[in-house]
């Protein structure tokens, strides 16, 4: 089930370019230009949740709570796609912030629906 996942960030980089390319209809950018930032975007993701996961493993034996590297990511991933938004869009600060909102929102339904459709053709094939 874990190596079906894989299809999971493949499909919701894929959906959150689509859906960047309908909250930023009227801008000149094609759909190929906002792929590229859903993959940036998800590439931090798994890149600081990986260096998370190893230095709390390495450097607290994987305790886990009370980190300062799980407060730094929880403020870094959200940052980061924001802050890339902000600056790939050249949009102000205010319709930005709600584009992100709506981005975000759209992503955990995507996430959710993705997750429980992978679990079940795993159980299924299983």
């Amino acid at each position: 089930m874990i190596g079906n996942f894989l299809w999971v960030v493949v499909l919701l980089a894929l959906f959150t370019a689509f859906f960047l390319k309908v909250i930023y209809i009227r801008g000149k950018y094609y759909l190929v230009d906002h792929l590229i930032l859903s993959l940036f975007m998800h590439s931090f993701l798994l890149l600081s949740l990986s260096l998370y996961y190893l230095l709390e493993f390495y450097i607290n034996g994987g305790d886990g709570h009370n980190s300062i590297f799980g407060v730094i990511t929880l403020v870094a991933i959200p940052l980061y796609a924001f802050l890339s938004m902000k600056r790939y869009y050249k949009q102000g600060w205010f319709k930005t912030f709600l584009k992100y909102l709506l981005l975000s929102f759209y992503q955990l339904m995507i996430l959710s629906i993705f997750v429980v459709f992978v679990i079940m053709v795993s159980l299924l094939i299983y």
